[in-house]
């Protein structure tokens, strides 16, 4: 500086007195300032030493651009973050035109979302919301947010399920609301529990009655799946009753297609991927099918009648073990031959051609079967009723009143394969040298030509 230098007025801005370049900013006029202060303003806002000019100038300066090109660069923190909040308030504005400007120099989630909440301008709301990232904060707008639309948009980029639950109860717009609870739903299944609370205590009425729809799809769907392990659970039931019917038969011939039909519905069951069949009812299912490959044959006829044929009990219509599991009774009728014999005189409801059931309440009717009506209930797990019928009342039953029934056990199937397993001992005593193989073949031979007879004597007689 040159000697007159010292002489000449230096200007207030340029003053090495912070006083007075405080003073300088404080004696412009109001409005804009002029080309050369506002110059003198800037210098002073970025240059200044003093953090108190530096306020000074800043709050004479409206220029959007400068004040975000400075947001980020004071060393006074205090001042930083007096500028973001002016610009906060201007991207908040009504200004088209410096709003989006004030908004681009932000960088704090809260302010962005604050603006995006309160913003009178469409873009600008629209701008601020995809410029979240902060999930809390995407929240606060879907909940908060004056304008359905912007609740919406910001509703849809929500992640997080706890923070859309949260928006689902407490948004008063119907699109966010319904949409984040709707995405809460997809992302996990969501329990009745939370379900029930939303449905009470949301705010939009919409949320509340798309709650209460998810709570009743629930219930429906529990409802039909308890259905379906209950049908599932019967025809366990009826598949295992059924099987277990064939033991009151100490042979196999006369039930052998009734096995075969069993085993096979059985194996449908089995292979069926909706439901599990108990460890307990497999084994159970598969000792009476190996019990019945190696029975005899009976000399009656076995007719299995009831609910476990018709699915229904005739005093109630109640399903096949509606109780529970093994609730149910299996009803036989043993048809033919002596079993008449083997009841008391006062066990008959027809006199010498329908007996009374056999049961807990009546083991004095028919003592002798006594102990194979313990063995076959506990076996099936299950009560099991015997009556005894003539071939007539039978007839009737069938031909006459068309009641159901299910025949386990044919009399004239299980004679035939019974002399045919007679026959087939006979020839393979012969092949092991049997002392008695030759008298035992003859009489099998002997019978087999009986049966032979008998069965072309049937034939002519049917033709």
């Amino acid at each position: 500086m040159s000697f007159l230098d010292r002489f000449k007025i230096q200007p207030k801005h340029k003053s090495p007195d912070p006083e007075v370049r405080i003073a300088y900013v404080q004696e412009l006029p109001p409005g804009a300032p002029g080309e050369e202060d506002a110059a003198a303003l800037v210098a002073l806002a970025r240059e200044d030493s003093d953090p108190r000019v530096r306020r000074a100038a800043l709050a004479r300066i409206d220029d959007v651009a400068v004040l975000a090109g400075m947001a980020g660069s004071d060393a006074d923190s205090g001042i930083r973050e007096e500028i973001t909040g002016r610009l906060a308030g201007i991207a908040a504005s009504d200004s088209a035109e410096r709003a989006p400007l004030a908004l681009g120099a932000l960088s704090d989630q809260k302010q962005i979302a604050t603006v995006a909440k309160t913003s009178p301008v469409e873009a600008v709301r629209a701008d601020a919301v995809a410029r979240l990232t902060d999930m809390k904060s995407l929240s606060s707008v879907a909940r908060h947010a004056a304008d359905p639309k912007t609740a919406a948009l910001a509703a849809e980029r929500v992640t997080d399920q706890a923070e859309l639950l949260n928006i689902a109860a407490k948004t008063e717009h119907k699109d966010a609301g319904v949409s984040a609870l709707e995405r809460a739903a997809a992302g996990a299944a969501l329990d009745r529990a939370t379900l029930d609370g939303l449905s009470e205590r949301a705010k939009s009425k919409a949320v509340a009655k798309r709650a209460r729809a998810m709570v009743q799809a629930i219930d429906d769907a529990e409802a039909a799946r308890r259905t379906a392990l209950e049908q599932h659970q019967q025809r366990v039931a009826g598949a295992i009753a059924r099987i277990e019917a064939l033991a009151v038969s100490t042979t196999m011939a006369g039930a052998e297609q009734q096995l075969d039909e069993a085993e096979a519905a059985w194996r449908d069951l089995t292979a069926s991927p909706a439901h599990e069949i108990a460890g307990a009812d497999r084994a159970r299912f598969d000792a009476f099918v190996s019990a019945l490959r190696e029975a005899l044959p009976a000399d009656v006829t076995v007719v299995l009648r009831g609910s476990a044929v018709i699915g229904v009990r005739w005093e109630d219509g109640a399903p096949f073990d509606a109780d529970g599991p093994g609730t149910s009774d299996i009803d036989l009728t043993l048809v033919g031959g002596d079993m008449l014999k083997l009841w008391d005189d006062d066990a008959f409801y027809i006199p010498k051609l329908h007996t009374a059931p056999l049961n807990d309440d009546t083991p004095h009717s028919c003592p002798s079967l006594v102990p194979l009506r313990r063995a076959l209930c506990k076996i099936a797990g299950r009560p099991v009723n015997i009556q005894a019928t003539s071939s007539f009342v039978q007839y009737a039953r069938d031909v006459l009143f068309d009641q159901p029934y299910f025949k386990l056990i044919d009399a004239g199937e299980n004679e035939e394969g019974a002399q045919e397993k007679e026959e087939e001992r006979s020839l393979a005593d012969v092949a092991s040298g049997h002392a008695d193989a030759p008298t035992r073949a003859n009489e099998a031979a002997d019978s087999g030509v009986l049966a032979e007879r008998r069965r072309g004597s049937t034939d002519d007689a049917r033709a």
